[in-house]
């Protein structure tokens, strides 16, 4: 499918022009419906989209950067989705005690510095494995950017998988930084390369190169 008008590549799949045709690729409207879904309207905090990262040929998160004009709105209502709310009385039953759809990398903590090392700004995940959302909220410089992570690698508030971490960073982390190695298959399948050792018939370690599927 090709860009809207006035949309042009800008790298290995990503793509700038106005924000208005921007705004119109599939892969935005698909991050926005995600956002919709856990009650975050993105659109109503003004933002102007700079570039989207498109999965149409490239086996990458895909989503936008974007500037805000209520980032700090915006920031706060990611917060509170990322708090468990507590009942104030034994008989407060009005309370919405659901528990936080997001995780804030604390870097305070080991996991939490390392899941946040690459963030600018403030990193929010949400909890889960499988497709997961990642915003991140620098309010300062009003520089943001939401996408879709292939691997959520957060359980529970603060707790991490690091066996979904490890293909967080094959998936996510690597298609991000090398898009061109990673590529699409079959529609709902994608490729990438891979290289591993491996014991040999005398005990040796031998490196073979390859490829690696996931459907």
């Amino acid at each position: 499918m090709a860009p809207p008008q006035g949309v042009k590549e800008s790298g290995t799949g990503r793509y700038t022009g106005p924000p208005e045709q921007l705004a119109r690729m599939k892969d935005v409207r698909d991050v926005l419906d995600a956002l919709n879904t856990v009650g975050i309207d993105l659109v109503s905090y003004g933002i102007t989209i700079t570039k989207v990262y498109s999965r149409a040929n490239y086996a990458q998160p895909f989503g936008f950067d974007f500037k805000c004009a209520q980032s700090r709105s915006l920031l706060a209502a990611i917060e509170a989705k990322s708090r468990r709310k507590l009942a104030m009385r034994f008989d407060d039953y009005t309370t919405d005690k659901s528990q936080p759809i997001f995780n804030e990398d604390d870097g305070r903590t080991l996991e939490g510095k390392i899941s946040g090392g690459v963030t600018k700004g403030r990193g929010f995940r949400q909890i889960g494995t499988g497709a997961a959302l990642h915003i991140e909220i620098d309010a300062a410089n009003d520089e943001c950017n939401v996408h879709i992570d292939s691997h959520g690698y957060v359980t529970a508030p603060g707790t991490y998988d690091w066996t979904q971490g490890l293909l967080h960073g094959y998936w996510d982390l690597g298609s991000y930084y090398l898009p061109s190695l990673y590529g699409t298959l079959g529609g709902r399948g994608r490729i990438g390369l891979m290289t591993r050792p491996i014991k040999g018939p005398r005990g040796e370690t031998r490196w073979i190169f390859g490829f690696w599927g996931e459907f």
